[in-house]
């Protein structure tokens, strides 16, 4: 049990050691907090964040936020051997975080393996990187796994992600390439998605004019022109920063993560596709770990991008989804309290009748725009496991993930390589 996520862990150290020991003089230098470690040493430490965060989680907060939760997945599970049970009507909500997403990625996958899916979820909203993941999961499991890994590989890259690349930081072009290439190893079924009684939209922000607070609104991914796939970049576009932004219904819309989440406006758009009723229950998946919440501070590469970002986009004052507030000023500003935050769905709940849970991942320290693909597998690994216990499901022998042309190739030359490093010594 855990074998092949074992052997992932212990190379993954060792690369992790073997990269820190690689660095320039002048890159240690820069990164003082951060000392040559051995593979055990960062082993370790990992360990040593994990049990802090485990005593997070022991905190009474944690656990009212548990209470809710836990209702609504009972529903969802209820679902699950009644899909035919419209009354229990299910909603996810899958939030934006940059490069946060396999986070969410991670929890879809453990969704799925429950049977929590498209036949027994009614809508799912996907805002900028939640997106992403909100239209693999609308397409199944295989999809999912697929996509998932397009994010560890492809998009943990420079060839997505470049600071230097100033006229185009971050390639969104890159996934609608990927995800429409004809017979492409990651080519996403929209038409299928289309064909499903699940109804999937992504939130995007109307552009702002002066101080004015960006205002939010939802398309419908299935109608939306010139297609599905334009909608979810459009959902994560930033002027000057992310390439051409695309005209969705003749507009051009930006990242949904530059306004706030206003839950009772994703009630209402349930609302006006099902009859005027509310939904049941609503599943929230963030990419803010409970853990970290109260210490979120941008990283020194997040600074540089929102500066940047705010000089270009002029009248834009959010960063979107890579970072949670409107601008740096914002950030303090604009995080809410845990509390205050439960207690403002609590309101919501009595109000509508309306289930509301937040299903908070664990943390893998991934930040917004960092591309490092063993850390990002790791915190799908781990989001995928902590999904099952929260859901208190019985752990699976194996999260199964998609491997790649790329790595099967790969494994392909070590075995050759090998194979002929034998011979030689017989």
């Amino acid at each position: 049990m855990f074998e092949k996520e074992r052997k992932f862990h212990k190379e993954r150290w060792q690369r992790k050691s073997d990269q820190l020991a690689g660095r320039s003089a002048l890159q240690k230098f820069r990164e003082t907090d951060t000392p040559d470690l051995t593979p055990d040493e960062i082993r370790d430490r990992e360990a040593e964040r994990d049990d802090t965060d485990f005593e997070k989680r022991k905190h009474e907060e944690f656990r009212e936020w548990q209470k809710s939760l836990k209702v609504v997945i009972e529903n969802f599970l209820a679902r699950v051997k009644n899909p035919e049970d419209t009354e229990n009507s299910t909603m996810i909500i899958m939030m934006g975080g940059g490069m946060k997403g396999p986070y969410t990625a991670g929890q879809a996958i453990a969704l799925l393996m429950m049977g929590i899916s498209p036949k027994t979820v009614d809508m799912v909203i996907g805002s900028s990187t939640g997106a992403v993941v909100a239209t693999a999961f609308a397409a199944g499991l295989e999809a999912t796994l697929k996509s998932t890994v397009m994010m560890l590989e492809e998009l943990a890259s420079k060839n997505f992600i470049d600071t230097a690349r100033f006229w185009e930081i971050i390639k969104l072009r890159l996934i609608k390439q990927l995800w429409t290439e004809a017979h492409g190893e990651y080519a996403i079924d929209t038409e299928d998605i289309r064909k499903g009684d699940m109804d999937l939209l992504y939130t995007v922000t109307e552009p702002v004019k002066g101080d004015e607070e960006p205002v939010v609104k939802h398309i419908d991914a299935k109608t939306i022109r010139p297609g599905m796939v334009d909608g979810v970049v459009s959902s994560m576009s930033i002027p000057y920063v992310t390439g051409e932004i695309p005209e969705i219904d003749g507009v051009k819309n930006y990242d949904g993560g530059f306004g706030r989440m206003e839950i009772k406006n994703e009630i209402e758009e349930f609302k006006k596709r099902h009859g005027g009723k509310p939904p049941k229950n609503i599943l929230i998946l963030p990419t803010m770990p409970f853990e970290t919440l109260d210490e979120m501070k941008p990283t020194p590469s997040e600074v540089k991008f929102a500066k940047f970002a705010r000089r270009h986009a002029g009248s834009l004052v959010q960063v979107g989804s890579l970072g949670h507030s409107a601008s740096l000023k914002q950030i303090e500003k604009g995080l809410l309290l845990k509390y205050e935050q439960r207690k403002a769905f609590e309101l919501i709940q009595k109000e509508t009748g309306v289930n509301i849970g937040v299903l908070w991942p664990p943390n893998s320290d991934l930040t917004n725009i960092g591309i490092n693909g063993d850390d990002m597998t790791e915190a799908v690994l781990s989001s995928a496991r902590d999904t099952f216990t929260q859901c208190g499901m019985k752990q699976p022998d194996e999260i199964p993930l998609y491997e790649s042309r790329k790595t099967r190739l790969k494994k392909l030359r070590e075995a050759i390589e090998n194979f002929k490093l034998q011979r030689k010594a017989a």
